[in-house]
């Protein structure tokens, strides 16, 4: 993803035109670092049926924290404070892309 997407009017244009979620950067990303965590939590959404926000913040937490002081809450480390990482949302963090347990409908007709 572009380090700008969510930057600017883009997303407003999105939503006017009737998208439910947009997601995107408003900052520099680290690379590849911030790639990997846009590819996990999106997997998990998209493959594994987590809702958006659960998904992505358990990356988040898992890619931005600071394991240097031991503490699993604290969330500034070497690369946060590197780099403005601005991840928006817009739409709702619930909101459920796919369920593995949805079933494909069978045709009325064939």
């Amino acid at each position: 993803m572009s380090c700008t997407t969510a930057a600017h009017l883009g997303p407003i244009i999105y939503l006017e035109h009737g998208t439910a979620f947009y997601y995107g950067n408003a900052g520099t990303g680290l690379s590849p670092q911030e790639d990997l965590l846009d590819d996990q939590w999106m997997h998990d959404m998209l493959v594994n049926g987590m809702s958006a926000g659960e998904a992505f913040s358990n990356y988040v937490w898992l890619h931005q924290r600071d394991y240097t002081t031991g503490d699993p809450t604290a969330m500034y480390g070497g690369s946060s404070l590197q780099v403005t990482n601005q991840q928006l949302m817009f739409g709702d963090p619930t909101m459920t892309c796919y369920s593995p347990e949805w079933t494909e409908p069978t045709p009325i007709t064939p």
